[in-house]
């Protein structure tokens, strides 16, 4: 099974705002280039936690059932998870949390940018070549 970036990343939000239509002319370079540098950290971040969980004895069991749902792992109950997804799903939000703060993003901020850019396929061309040259440098 595989985690998609954006939900997963939208995942992190601790409370569902409402958002206006936004577009590309509604966030600064500044912001847009923030939210990129905060995706692509937590992206690599999230790579390495799903790397981990899969040598997990039960992950493809619970893999299948948050497929089953639609959903990602870390968006299953509680009780459904086990131990070492839980402890891999508190790990993933905190240093997403972290590295919000560290680049002076709020959840609610982050949160309506990925789903502006969810909306709006010439801001994902943007922010995808944004994440392609910002990786092309290290």
């Amino acid at each position: 099974m595989s985690i998609r970036m954006m939900p997963l990343v939208a995942a992190i939000c601790l409370a569902w705002e409402p958002v206006a239509a936004q577009t590309m002319g509604s966030f600064s370079e500044d912001q847009l280039n923030r939210f990129v540098q905060a995706t692509n950290v937590i992206e690599r971040r999230r790579e390495d936690v799903l790397r981990r969980a899969k040598r997990q004895e039960g992950w493809r069991e619970v893999a299948q059932l948050a497929e089953s749902r639609g959903v990602n792992v870390c968006d299953l109950e509680r009780r459904e998870q086990p131990k070492f997804l839980q402890e891999l799903c508190q790990e993933l939000f905190t240093y997403s949390e972290q590295e919000l703060r560290r680049l002076n993003l709020s959840n609610r901020d982050f949160n309506q940018m990925t789903r502006a850019i969810e909306r709006d396929q010439q801001l994902q061309v943007m922010v995808q070549n944004r994440l392609l040259q910002l990786r092309d440098r290290r």
